[in-house]
């Protein structure tokens, strides 16, 4: 159940925040952490609880109208949120990097396509192009234990990369790439052969 709500939350994120990561880091107890893991987790949980315990040192009763635990809750979470999203901007810096990245890929595929259809019958391609776009938007790394944003951001740009390379042909070339058979359409884009990667092209 935790999990399928963590999964929720990175994928409402756009897979910008991997809230696996910070359930890791917070709860395993499996991971051997280094001296600089260790400390991330210890500010993470000390700012939590300082500012939890100051939210409700200071509340005001009658101005807030809550109870001094419910304000301390609240404060905790808040400097929870703030200390994590400090702590993993560069990530997430890179994850946005990697979606921009992943746009100008489409504007460019679009181009290519209008390009070729100004000489070529294109529409059956394009079709078979603007599907495979919308599924590479859905793909992803996520399993029970990490959400792997990062990852899917990568491979997202990887298969829009493989999608652009293929243009790059003669024509008899791209139509015998995109009538290829659909179900292995993924696999054929995919070309580093990773198995976690693979299982996706299963339901392509």
């Amino acid at each position: 159940m935790f999990s399928l709500f963590r999964s929720k939350l990175t994928e409402a994120s756009n897979y910008l925040i991997d809230w696996s990561r910070s359930s890791e880091l917070l709860f395993s107890k499996s991971h051997h952490y280094n001296r600089n893991e260790l400390m991330v987790r210890s500010g993470i949980i000390a700012s939590a609880a300082g500012i939890g315990f100051l939210g409700a040192y200071l509340n005001n009763k009658e101005k807030t109208h809550c109870s001094n635990l419910t304000m301390g809750i609240l404060s905790s979470l808040i400097a929870f949120s703030i200390s994590h999203t400090v702590i993993v901007f560069p990530l997430i810096n890179k994850r946005y990097k990697l979606n921009k990245d992943c746009s100008d890929l489409v504007l460019q595929i679009q181009g290519k396509v209008a390009e070729l259809s100004a000489q070529n019958d294109m529409e059956v391609i394009s079709y078979l192009i603007n599907t495979s776009i919308d599924k590479v938007f859905k793909l992803s790394l996520s399993d029970e234990h990490h959400d792997r944003a990062t990852e899917t951001w990568g491979l997202r740009k990887n298969l829009l990369t493989a999608i652009k390379d293929s243009l790059n042909q003669d024509y008899n070339a791209i139509q015998k790439f995109w009538y290829e058979e659909k179900n292995n359409m993924l696999e054929k884009l995919n070309s580093p052969q990773e198995e976690s990667q693979f299982k996706l092209a299963r339901n392509f």
